[in-house]
């Protein structure tokens, strides 16, 4: 074996071992709200990586309210972050969500989780935000009943979204109602990329 070859290999072994392995959500499962609360702020993707928006939904919630898992999968960070506490859920096929800050965490990573299973008790402020390929997309999406899916792509970038660096497979929304995962041509721009159905 080469040496890119064994280095792949070990890094694939060591993610395995430190991660585990995801645990798939249930297919054809819809997520569920997290807490019992109405959204106060919805999900507005930032221009560019780090500017302004709402990458997740906030709910007005009470201190001490409930929150549940979304949707089954492992518990991958159950920890606190700047003093605030949060829960990361990995659902399989790159899809993550995360809720917080919480009053108090429930679960410890590594824990699996079933849709509604108790995660935490909330704090006001609190919200839930979902990633696909590490990219935020729209909780709401997938709360209405999206499903991921993938989609191929010819290999070029449109071309609102060619950048100098290199391109790399990104998540996308699809047709509006799908999240998928580009597969090869689309790149990150700062939030989902909109691929027209």
């Amino acid at each position: 074996m080469s040496r890119p070859t064994v280095f792949v290999v070990v890094l694939a072994a060591w993610s395995l071992a430190v991660l585990g392995p995801a645990e798939p959500a249930v297919a054809g499962e819809r997520w569920r709200p997290p807490v019992d609360a109405a959204v106060v702020d919805p999900f507005r993707p930032p221009s560019h990586r780090y500017g302004p928006g709402n990458r997740g939904l906030e709910y007005g919630v009470d201190a001490g309210d409930p929150v549940r898992a979304v949707a089954g999968g492992v518990v991958r960070w159950s920890g606190v972050v700047a003093g605030r506490a949060y829960v990361s859920i990995d659902h399989g096929s790159g899809l993550w969500s995360t809720v917080g800050p919480l009053e108090s965490r429930r679960v410890l990573r590594g824990a699996t989780v079933r849709r509604g299973d108790p995660v935490g008790a909330a704090t006001p402020g609190m919200h839930l935000t979902a990633r696909l390929d590490r990219v935020y997309v729209d909780p709401q999406l997938l709360l209405d009943g999206a499903e991921v899916s993938v989609a191929l792509v010819d290999g070029v970038a449109p071309p609102a979204l060619r950048s100098a660096g290199p391109v790399r497979p990104a998540p996308a929304v699809v047709a509006g109602r799908h999240l998928g995962r580009a597969v090869s041509g689309v790149l990150d721009a700062g939030g989902p990329a909109v691929v027209p159905g």
